[in-house]
């Protein structure tokens, strides 16, 4: 197993792991981007979701804050995440599809629950299947808060 090194250029830090090298800043953007096309990728989840946090009189407005929580604790863990090996593990694809198929079958019988909390398992297996299994069992536990989010 490799072992992550680090170089500087242009001050910029950069993690070398294998053939894998990925500048911070672009892997900061590259999970926003893979949080971005879930969420429009399951767009009738999300605006349900978006819409059970907005209607603040159900209760259920803390799960901004809660979204909040989870990007500030992936921001300020960015040094031990740099350090996971990120390595694209293929073994995903087949979790992923499955996920993606039990989120179509909730989708197309009507019930929304489960569907929303499908969102935060698919957005993890889809940074496994690009980053890696210790990327993704890495950033599980700041992921997670979302769970206490999602109205039942």
């Amino acid at each position: 197993m490799p072992i992550p090194t680090e170089s500087r250029s242009n001050s910029k830090q950069q993690v070398s792991v294998g053939a894998t090298s990925i500048s911070a800043p672009k892997m900061g953007g590259l999970l926003l981007l893979i949080l971005i096309v879930t969420i429009v990728a399951f767009l009738p989840t999300s605006l349900s979701l978006n819409e059970k946090w907005y209607m603040s009189g159900q209760g259920y407005s803390h799960g901004y804050l809660l979204l909040a929580i989870c990007i500030y604790v992936i921001y300020e863990k960015r040094l031990k995440y740099r350090l996971a090996t990120r390595k694209p593990c293929w073994l995903f694809i087949a979790p992923l599809l499955g996920f993606c198929a039990i989120w179509l079958l909730l989708n197309l019988a009507g019930i929304q629950t489960l569907q929303q909390l499908m969102l935060p398992i698919i957005y993890i297996t889809i940074c496994g299947l690009i980053f890696g299994f210790r990327f993704a069992l890495s950033i599980s536990p700041a992921v997670g808060f979302i769970f206490f989010g999602i109205p039942i």
